[in-house]
Formats: C-alpha cells, sequence, structure tokens
C-alpha cells in the first residue's frame, strides 16, 4: 500500500510503464480518504460541535486547524479549498477533509491547488446526501 491509500498498487514489468504514471497514482492515492481516516476526524469534529448543528463555525475551526502548527499561508489555502460553497464554515465533510489534507501535509505532501477528484467527490456525494435527507 503506498501513503495509506485504500488499494495496493502493483508494479507490472510493462515496456510502456512511465515512472510518472506511477508517480500520479501514488500521490492520488494518499488524498483518498479512508473509513478509518472519516472517523477519526468525525471524532475530533464532534468534540467541537457542542451543538450538533453539523457544522463547525469559521473562528472554531480555524483555531482546531491551527492546532497543526501550519504556516497561516498554507492554513488559508487549505481552508478555501475545503470551504466549497465560500460560508465562512466547514460542514462535516469539509471539517474531514480540511484535516485529511493538514494529516498529509504534515507527512510531506504538497498542498495541491486544487482539491484532488477523491476528496472533492466526498464532499459533493456528501453534501447531495443531506440535501436529499432534508
Amino acid at each position: 500500500r503506498v501513503h495509506g491509500g485504500n488499494y495496493p498498487i502493483h508494479f507490472k514489468h510493462k515496456k510502456n510503464t512511465k515512472f510518472s504514471r506511477i508517480k500520479r497514482m501514488q500521490s492520488h492515492s494518499c488524498w483518498s480518504l479512508t473509513r478509518e481516516d472519516i472517523e477519526a476526524y468525525e471524532k475530533t469534529r464532534r468534540n467541537y460541535d457542542n451543538e450538533n448543528t453539523g457544522y463547525i463555525a469559521g473562528d472554531v475551526a480555524v483555531g482546531i486547524l491551527s492546532l497543526s502548527s501550519l504556516p497561516k499561508q498554507q492554513l488559508r489555502h487549505i481552508w478555501n479549498l475545503c470551504d466549497t460553497n465560500d460560508e465562512g464554515r466547514l460542514n462535516c465533510s469539509q471539517f474531514h477533509v480540511a484535516m485529511h489534507l493538514i494529516v498529509n501535509v504534515k507527512k510531506g505532501n504538497s498542498i495541491p491547488q486544487t482539491l484532488p477528484k477523491p476528496l472533492l467527490s466526498y464532499i459533493l456525494q456528501s453534501e447531495k446526501n443531506a440535501n436529499q435527507n432534508s
């Protein structure tokens, strides 16, 4: 397994296998959320969502994310990636993604310029499910 991803990468000896393709697969997998990741991030979120609103207020979220000791510029970029609807607060999935970005940056990965597809899909699917349930 690579970077804690959900699937193993098998290196087959083929003539057309490119290092760049393997590198893309590896970097993609570190952005995939596992069930264990979500459970850990949700446990943290629930500790701060005392009124069970499903949201973490902006000032509270900034305080939590600042505990990572990442530079403010990086935290601002992570916030901008995760606050996809520009509400100034994070819903459950947005908070999970913010935490996952921080964990991966702390592991040495660069912050992506845009949300990686697995993380964006997770947020969009969670929002779609929430809208169907309301």
